[in-house]
């Protein structure tokens, strides 16, 4: 008996057809998660692109400290190499983004007053994707967090004196419009933050609300 030629076929290229059609079913799932990102950043965009002139509006009146008093410690070499990086330089809204990337990380060595001063170039920084390794939400939120707001900073040189004592005499200088600016942009980090999303809370909660004069919105 001759076999059907249309069976042979459909045998021969059933396997073909099933590789196309998962191969298409594929392709779209990759294609929406491709369209799901870039939505998701595109949002991210829009709300970064509203907290950076509450930061600027914020920080617009604080005065340079003067190149006297840019240092806030004497100990290792990086509070030395920070200090000769931003002496001079008594404008934040001028920092270059490859000063500003380079020094993110060792700005906890600052002087209480320029860091008041400089913290505002980096929180923009940070917002436009420049700085790549900050950590910008950990340090505004150590200290002022429950597990480490209760931590004795150095049981040897300061006695009982805790992290959160320590901060909340960093910030002691901030304005509640400043503290608010400081409040939304953590806010906004928590929603691409998932590691520090908790720590960020409790910082917003014990220290943050309050400072900025929110505290009512805080506890609703």
């Amino acid at each position: 008996m001759i076999p059907d030629p249309r069976r042979f076929a459909n045998r021969l290229l059933r396997p073909h057809w099933i590789f196309a059609i998962t191969l298409a079913v594929v392709g779209a799932m990759i294609i929406g998660q491709g369209a799901l990102f870039v939505g998701q950043y595109a949002m991210l965009r829009m709300k970064a692109a509203r907290v950076k002139p509450i930061i600027t509006s914020a920080f617009s009146n604080v005065a340079y400290p003067g190149d006297e008093a840019l240092r806030g410690s004497d100990e290792g070499d990086e509070p030395f190499e920070l200090e000769r990086s931003l002496v001079g330089k008594n404008d934040w809204r001028k920092l270059d983004s490859t000063l500003l990337a380079e020094t993110a990380d060792d700005i906890c060595f600052l002087s209480d007053e320029a860091f008041h001063f400089y913290l505002p170039a980096y929180l923009i920084a940070d917002l436009d994707g420049r700085l790549p390794s900050s950590s910008l939400e950990f340090l505004l939120c150590h200290g002022l967090d429950d597990q480490t707001r209760n931590e004795r900073v150095n049981p040897r040189r300061y006695g009982d004196q805790t992290w959160f004592e320590t901060t909340r005499q960093r910030y002691a200088l901030f304005s509640r419009e400043e503290a608010a600016a400081i409040v939304a942009y953590l806010k906004f980090k928590q929603q691409s933050n998932d590691f520090l999303r908790d720590r960020i809370e409790q910082a917003l909660r014990n220290f943050w609300m309050a400072k900025a004069g929110l505290a009512d919105e805080s506890a609703g």
